[in-house]
């Protein structure tokens, strides 16, 4: 299995604001993966509707109205 350790953005030249906002976002993105990871981790769980099932509540708390959009929040 392979970690991604780093992400290159490519893009136009972007104001303090926009990088800011988009290290945001990949941190979030991350705390919310490495959170699914433990959840599979700690219960066994290999499927994902089980992931679903133990973790929809939870991942609610992790991941903000605005931002992340995902079926999970």
């Amino acid at each position: 299995m392979e970690v991604m350790k780093t992400i290159v953005f490519v893009s136009q030249k972007l104001t303090k604001r926009k990088l800011k906002e988009i290290e945001n976002l990949v941190t979030r993105f991350k705390k919310l993966v490495n959170f699914f990871l433990d959840i599979c981790l700690k219960y066994d769980v290999h499927s994902k509707g089980r992931l679903h099932g133990l973790a929809y509540e939870d991942s609610k708390r992790i991941i903000a109205d605005r931002g992340i959009h995902s079926k999970y929040r």
